[in-house]
């Protein structure tokens, strides 16, 4: 079980809220890990609610939206980081912004190529039934948040679901960009 949780709120801003039933809700330091590096977060806040603390961080360097990251405390505990409002700054719009037209699927004969616009997923899978049976193919991030996935072989009718690692669950969804 989680001891606090961590939300990315910005390119360089982190929020962390410890209740106080942990360590009575005090915290000495924080890293980010992930991505093969550590981050160092200088805590430029603190603010007390009635059954945790907030934590407001700050850091430099660049957390990739894409990538798994992990809050690190000093007392040894690890959370997964979650996106936070991030998504709703100028920076994300502007770095993550994609205007092609190509998203969902598109097939040929001999190959269908799926894509995907998730910019905070740390995974993404294509799920194929045929039998009664699920077949799993990893999609690979591109850029601007699109993921990829190519099919070599004919798809024409087959039936297939997307999902998505994002902020601590997998979930499986209809393909957004499907038309009938």
């Amino acid at each position: 079980m989680a001891q606090f949780t961590a939300y990315l709120e910005g390119f360089h801003e982190i929020s962390v809220l410890v209740p106080y039933d942990y360590h009575e809700g005090y915290i000495e330091s924080f890293i980010a890990a992930g991505n093969n590096e550590k981050i160092p977060l200088e805590i430029e806040k603190t603010t007390q609610y009635d059954d945790y603390v907030k934590y407001s961080l700050h850091f430099t360097g660049f957390i990739f939206l894409n990538k798994h990251y992990d809050i690190v405390d000093n007392h040894g505990s690890r959370v997964e980081l979650f996106s936070g409002e991030v998504v709703r700054s100028e920076l994300f719009d502007e770095l993550y912004y994609y205007d092609g037209n190509d998203l969902g699927f598109s097939y040929q004969k001999e190959k269908t190529t799926f894509k995907l616009w998730t910019p905070v997923a740390k995974e993404v899978n294509l799920i194929l039934f045929e039998d009664g049976q699920e077949k799993r193919l990893p999609f690979k991030y591109k850029n601007q948040g699109v993921w990829r996935c190519k099919v070599e072989g004919d798809l024409e009718g087959q039936a297939y679901l997307f999902e998505a690692y994002v902020n601590g669950q997998m979930r499986q969804f209809n393909d957004p960009y499907a038309i009938a």
